[in-house]
């Protein structure tokens, strides 16, 4: 995409950074197979495995990984036909509110008065409509 930035007298810092960055835009393309990536990682100085390094490498490479994991597990949703090409994996609903905002559900009930009153029942304890 474009021409590559040309950088001289980069501090170790940068320099690492740059070739995480490079390593990413190879290993997301599809192509590439697990010899060439190892090899790669050694040209651009990058550790071996995500666990080695400093604390900043670490984290690089464990972002990386999950970021490719996702990118896996959504081209085989796409292959399979769960979903459609272009769409995205739905995000995950927070449970904090899952858990304080559906624990109720209002419920209609008939009164001895024969008059209707919504009465606020558990969401385990009622049958769901789906």
């Amino acid at each position: 995409e474009g021409k590559a930035i040309e950088v001289r007298n980069m501090s170790r810092k940068v320099k690492k950074i740059l070739a995480i960055e490079n390593f990413q835009k190879v290993i997301q393309s599809n192509t590439v197979d697990k010899s060439v990536k190892a090899k790669l990682k050694k040209r651009l100085g990058l550790p071996p495995a995500r666990n080695i390094g400093s604390k900043e490498t670490k984290a690089a490479m464990k972002r990386l990984d999950r970021r490719m994991k996702a990118i896996k597990e959504l081209r085989f949703l796409w292959k399979r036909g769960i979903l459609k090409r272009g769409q995205k994996i739905p995000s995950m609903p927070d449970k904090q509110v899952e858990l304080s905002e559906s624990q109720t559900v209002s419920t209609m009930v008939r009164a001895r008065d024969g008059l209707l009153q919504l009465l606020p029942r558990r969401r385990s304890s009622c049958r769901r409509p789906w």
